[in-house]
């Protein structure tokens, strides 16, 4: 997988964000990226079963009037994989070869990467997801209806309910819990937890290594010229956790970044 650091989407308004990507193809590519994890043809779906991804989510956009503040990065990384970050073939090394299937079509394009628990019991899931709008998710619940593809599901010992986010949310913790580590919600309700957050942050060192590793053939030049002209950039974060009575069933985070 090939996860661009830079110039990845623009926004007509910096209070305006997408609801769960119901309105992906309104953003508008400044590099779209190739789906190609696989070396043969990889498994291809066309339904919307895939009930967990924020592409297939009804929660209405009107939620999501981005907040400006400080995103919450430890919460979008998992077992070392960072959304914000390049993770190539990451999931694999962490938890299992993984079987990439792929949805939808143009601007909701998406491949994903489903991992379930090797122990007995209720399963529990963790899932990657990249989009052609280069967006990067990863979706960990338990249970759930089953879905189109769940059966390619790479069964891993490394994927636990207990498994925490690198902020320490993980299955099962109670609503207070989670606004403990995550704070104020844009939208609370007695099941579910909505958070919507923007920052511009300065272009880093760390960030100017990754374009490094990403781009070898790169000069150092380009690199001050790209530092120069856009020293900072934009990073958008969603966050859905939803409940039961057991706690924490389902933990939802995408990070989007732009000039």
């Amino acid at each position: 997988m090939r996860y661009p650091t830079r110039r990845i989407y623009s926004r007509t308004s910096p209070l305006l964000f997408v609801a769960a990507f119901t309105c992906v193809a309104t953003l508008s590519l400044a590099s779209p990226r190739t789906l190609s994890h696989q070396a043969g043809p990889a498994q291809r779906f066309t339904d919307k079963s895939d009930w967990w991804s924020f592409y297939s989510s009804d929660l209405p956009p009107e939620l999501f009037a981005a907040e400006e503040r400080a995103v919450n990065l430890p919460s979008a990384t998992v077992r070392g994989i960072a959304l914000n970050q390049p993770w190539s073939n990451e999931p694999d090394s962490t938890f299992g070869k993984a079987i990439w299937v792929q949805r939808g079509e143009t601007s909701t394009k998406r491949e994903q990467a489903c991992y379930v628990s090797a122990a007995d019991g209720a399963p529990t899931y963790l899932v990657f997801e990249s989009g052609v709008e280069s967006n990067a998710s990863f979706y960990l619940f338990r249970g759930g209806p089953t879905w189109t593809g769940n059966d390619l599901c790479v069964r891993s010992t490394a994927v636990t309910e207990s498994l925490p986010t690198a902020s320490g949310i993980h299955l099962g913790q109670d609503i207070e819990g989670v606004v403990a580590i995550l704070g104020v919600p844009n939208q609370r309700t007695p099941t579910q937890l909505l958070y919507a957050l923007h920052q511009r942050v300065k272009l880093s060192e760390n960030e100017l290594d990754a374009i490094r590793r990403e781009k070898p053939t790169i000069t150092e030049d380009e690199l001050k010229k790209l530092a120069t002209e856009h020293p900072t950039y934009e990073l958008l974060e969603v966050l859905v956790a939803r409940f039961d009575d057991n706690g924490l069933k389902y933990f939802g985070a995408t990070v989007m970044i732009g000039d």
